[in-house]
C-alpha cells in the first residue's frame, strides 16, 4: 500500500481531485481485503467527496457502493441505504446492470441489518432477477444465498431451505469456496429452526470442514459451536462438549467476538454433564 500513498500525496501537490479520489478508492478495497472496515470506511468516504463533481460517474458509483457495502456490515444500515440509494441512479445512467445488481444486493443486506426484512427480500429478488437477465452466475448465486438468509431471518423456514439447496448446488458449480461455507451455515440454522438437529449437525461439520481447509479459523470456530448446540439439542452432551471446546479454541485463537457466546453455552453444557441423573421412577411393587 505504500506506492498507493506515495501516488496518493503527488495528487494531492497537483490538486488533481480525480486523482485522489481514484486513489482512495483503490485503498479503501486494500483495507477492506484487510479486513479493516473502519479505514476502509474513511477511504471511500474520501473517494466519495472528492469525486462529488468530477467526470467520473463510474469511479464515483464504485465509492457509494463499497461505502454503503462497509456501513451495512459495520452496524449503520441507514447510511448505507442513503449511500446505496445515490449510487443506484449513477449506475442507472451507466446503463451497466450488473452493477445495478450488486446495489441491490447490498440494499437488502442493508435493509436486513436494520431488521426490514420484507424489503431486503424485495431487493434480493431485484439482483436476482438481473443477474440471471446478464447471465451472471456468480451475482445469481450471491443473491440466492442472501435471499436464503432473508427467508431464514424473516422466520419463512420453508422458502429459505428452498434457496439455500439451490445456492448450494450454484457455488459448488462456481467453485465459490467461501460462499458454500456460508451457505452450509445457513442449511445448518434452517435445519435447527426446523427441528431436525441432526441435519443441522451435519451441515454445521462440512462448514466447519471446508472452513478449516480454507484456512479460515474463526469461521470454522463459528460451525463447530453451531454444531455443538445441535448436538445439545439431541442431548449428545459429551459430543456437544468436545465441538465447543474445539469451537473455544479456535475462536480465543483469532480473538473472535463470538468467544464469549461460545464460553457461556460450554459453561452450561459442563454444568449439565456435571448433574446428576435424574432418578428413574419407582415401580409399583
Amino acid at each position: 500500500m505504500d506506492d498507493l500513498f506515495t501516488a496518493l500525496e503527488e495528487a494531492r501537490q497537483r490538486g488533481d481531485r480525480a486523482a485522489q479520489g481514484n486513489l482512495h478508492l483503490r485503498i479503501g478495497d486494500s483495507w477492506m481485503a484487510r479486513g479493516n472496515w473502519p479505514a476502509a470506511q474513511e477511504a471511500y468516504q474520501q473517494a466519495a467527496a472528492l469525486l462529488s463533481g468530477e467526470e467520473q460517474p463510474r469511479a464515483l458509483c464504485a465509492a457509494l457502493l463499497h461505502l454503503g457495502a462497509v456501513e451495512a456490515m459495520t452496524g449503520n444500515p441507514h447510511a448505507a441505504i442513503a449511500h446505496l440509494q445515490d449510487a443506484l441512479p449513477l449506475a442507472e445512467s451507466l446503463g451497466d446492470r450488473g452493477l445495478q445488481a450488486r446495489i441491490y444486493g447490498n440494499l437488502g443486506i442493508a435493509h436486513a441489518a436494520g431488521q426490514d426484512y420484507a424489503r431486503a427480500i424485495e431487493f434480493h429478488h431485484q439482483a436476482m432477477d438481473i443477474a440471471i437477465e446478464i447471465g451472471d452466475k456468480v451475482l445469481e448465486a450471491q443473491a440466492q444465498i442472501n435471499l436464503a438468509d432473508g427467508y431464514y431471518q424473516s422466520g419463512s423456514y420453508t422458502q429459505a431451505l428452498g434457496f439455500a439447496l439451490v445456492a448450494l448446488d450454484a457455488v459448488r458449480a462456481q467453485k465459490m469456496p467461501a460462499a458454500e461455507v456460508m451457505t452450509l451455515e445457513i442449511l445448518g440454522m434452517i435445519y435447527a429452526r426446523k427441528l431436525n438437529m441432526r441435519k443441522a449437525a451435519e451441515y454445521h461439520q462440512q462448514a466447519a470442514d471446508l472452513a478449516a481447509r480454507l484456512g479460515d479459523v474463526e469461521r470454522q470456530g463459528m460451525a463447530l459451536a453451531n454444531k455443538a448446540l445441535a448436538l445439545e439439542a439431541l442431548t449428545e452432551l459429551e459430543a456437544a462438549r468436545d465441538a465447543m471446546q474445539e469451537a473455544q479454541a479456535l475462536l480465543r485463537q483469532v480473538g473472535s467476538g463470538y468467544l464469549a457466546k461460545t464460553e457461556k453455552d460450554l459453561q452450561r453444557v459442563l454444568a449439565a454433564l456435571s448433574s446428576p441423573p435424574a432418578p428413574l421412577p419407582e415401580g409399583d411393587g
